[in-house]
């Protein structure tokens, strides 16, 4: 009788291991997917604001990229107009000079 009651103690104790063992193994696999799952959203939220970041100087270097080039047009705008009025002007009086040389008989 001993002996059969040692082997059902022992195999009580051999399932109640493999159990707490299947348990076990579960609690680490829930744990270190938690784990790596925070590791992978951190290291995602790090991308994500160093994407922001630069995104901010992208925009902020635009920005002023394209003042400056607002301002060059402005200028080129105001030089062209410049260039425009000396042209009419040097061409009112070729006209006048020619108008004058017609009317003198050449």
């Amino acid at each position: 009788m001993e002996r059969f009651e040692l082997i059902i103690i022992l195999s009580l104790l051999a399932g109640l291991m493999f159990v707490l063992g299947w348990v076990g193994s579960l609690v680490q696999t829930k744990f270190f997917q938690k784990t790596d799952d925070q590791k992978i959203i951190k290291r995602l939220n790090r991308q994500i604001n160093k994407a922001q970041h630069h995104h901010e100087e992208l925009l902020a270097h635009l920005t002023q990229q394209e003042q400056y080039w607002q301002e060059e047009i402005e200028k080129l705008k105001a030089e062209n107009n410049d260039y425009l009025k000396t042209h009419r002007f040097y061409q009112d009086k070729i006209f006048e000079l020619e108008q004058k040389l017609r009317d003198s008989g050449y």
